[in-house]
C-alpha cells in the first residue's frame, strides 16, 4: 500500500517538477519580448517627457538657446533614452531568474527614476529648468504609468503576473507532495525497525 503511495508522490513530484520548468521556460520568454517592447516605450517616453517639457512648461527658456546648443541638447536626451532602454533589457534578461516580481519591478523603478533625473540634470545644465523643487514640473518616469499608456506593455505585464502567481501555486503543491514523501518515508522507516520489545 505505501509502496504505491510513494510511486504515486514521485509521479506528482515528477509532473509538478516539469509543469513548474515548462511554467518558467514560458516566463523568461516572456520576460525577453516585455524587454523589447518596455525599453521601446520607455525610450519614447524619455524623449516625449523632455519635448513636453521644452516646448510647453519652459518654451521660452528652450527658444534661448542657440541652434547648435538645441541640437546638443536633443542629442544628449537621445543617448540618454538610448542608455535607459538597454539598461532596462540588461535588467530584465540577467535579474528575472534570480528575482522575484516585486524586486524586479524595485530595479525597473530605480532604473526609470535614474535616467528621468540625468535628463533633468542636462536639462537644468541647459538652463531650461529651474532648480528642482517639489513642485517644479519636470521629466518623471514610472513603471505603471508606463504600463498605462501602452496597451501591449500592460497585457504582457498581467500575463507576466498571472504566470508568477501560477508558479507560486506550484511550488506550493510541489512543496506540499515533498513533505508528502518525507512523512511516507519517515513512517516506513520507522516500521522497519519498530519491534513491539521497545
Amino acid at each position: 500500500m505505501s509502496q504505491g503511495n510513494t510511486a504515486r508522490l514521485d509521479q506528482e513530484i515528477r509532473d509538478l517538477a516539469a509543469a513548474m520548468a515548462a511554467l518558467e521556460h514560458r516566463i523568461q520568454v516572456l520576460y525577453r519580448e516585455y524587454a523589447q517592447v518596455l525599453a521601446q516605450v520607455a525610450r519614447k517616453q524619455l524623449i516625449l517627457a523632455a519635448f513636453h517639457i521644452c516646448t510647453h512648461v519652459y518654451p521660452v527658456q528652450f527658444l534661448r538657446l542657440s541652434a547648435p546648443d538645441r541640437q546638443s541638447l536633443q542629442s544628449n536626451v537621445v543617448a540618454i533614452a538610448d542608455s535607459l532602454g538597454a539598461t532596462l533589457r540588461q535588467i530584465l534578461d540577467s535579474e528575472v531568474a534570480q528575482k522575484g516580481a516585486e524586486e524586479i519591478d524595485r530595479l525597473l523603478n530605480a532604473c526609470l527614476e535614474e535616467h528621468a533625473h540625468r535628463v533633468n540634470t542636462l536639462l537644468q545644465q541647459y538652463q531650461i529648468l529651474p532648480q528642482l523643487t517639489e513642485n517644479t514640473p519636470r521629466v518623471i518616469l514610472r513603471l505603471a504609468e508606463i504600463e498605462f499608456t501602452d496597451r501591449y506593455v500592460m497585457s504582457q505585464r498581467g500575463e507576466l503576473r498571472v504566470l508568477a502567481a501560477q508558479k507560486e501555486r506550484l511550488r506550493a503543491q510541489l512543496e506540499e507532495k515533498q513533505q508528502a514523501k518525507l512523512v511516507l518515508e519517515a513512517e516506513e522507516a520507522w516500521r522497519s525497525t519498530w519491534t513491539d520489545s521497545l
